[in-house]
């Protein structure tokens, strides 16, 4: 499968999103991921007790799933492509909360038999992403292209290794990711692909590819 991308709006979106970052440069080759995940919540904003999930990630949890992977000062990730490889199921998963928001101090204690309120959050179930992005440098801490290059080979190794620099996850830390390298050139159109411009943006990002 091959996706079209502009390198322009690639370091729009870099700018936006680090706004000291100057003006940054775009490595060419994009990095592809695999993440799977029994279960995933991008939680809505307008949802504050009872999460509930967007079908679809959102950018700011890509890019964070990736950074989780390899993380540098010296550049930033920019997703530019999801592929939605399985269906997408909902689950309502109950949990006993404590309806407080009161900030406990030394010494207190708080009565759950008195205060337990169940809430309801709705996660997405056996989730399987296929992510394309673009390593991006920020100009204040990288000095030249030969340092991109040496980023992208570290991800790539990471990806291949399965090594992190803190475990991943999909929304929340109790949704814990696996990821692997795939090959875009042979995925199929069975897929549900989802371009960022259609995902929920997160942080101050916006206008998306």
């Amino acid at each position: 499968m091959v996706f079209k991308h502009m390198k322009e709006d690639v370091l729009r979106i870099a700018k936006m999103i680090d706004r000291s970052a100057g003006e940054p440069k775009m490595f060419s080759e994009p990095v592809y991921v695999e993440f799977s995940a029994d279960y995933a919540l991008f939680s809505r904003p307008e949802y504050q007790v009872d999460k509930i999930s967007y079908p679809a990630p959102t950018f700011s949890a890509l890019r964070n799933a990736m950074q989780s992977i390899y993380w540098h000062p010296g550049f930033n990730i920019i997703p530019v492509m999801c592929l939605c490889r399985n269906p997408i199921i909902e689950e309502n998963i109950g949990s006993n909360g404590v309806d407080t928001r009161k900030k406990p101090e030394v010494g207190d204690y708080v009565w759950v038999g008195k205060q337990r309120m169940q809430r309801t959050q709705r996660f997405l179930r056996n989730v399987k992403y296929d992510v394309a992005a673009f390593i991006v440098s920020r100009p204040d801490a990288t000095p030249s292209d030969k340092c991109l290059k040496s980023y992208y080979s570290e991800l790539t190794r990471h990806i291949g290794d399965g090594h992190t620099f803190k475990t991943p996850y999909m929304g929340i830390n109790e949704c814990v990711a696996r990821f692997k390298p795939v090959d875009f050139t042979n995925l199929h159109a069975l897929s549900t692909t989802v371009p960022v411009s259609m995902l929920p943006a997160g942080n101050r990002v916006t206008a998306l590819l």
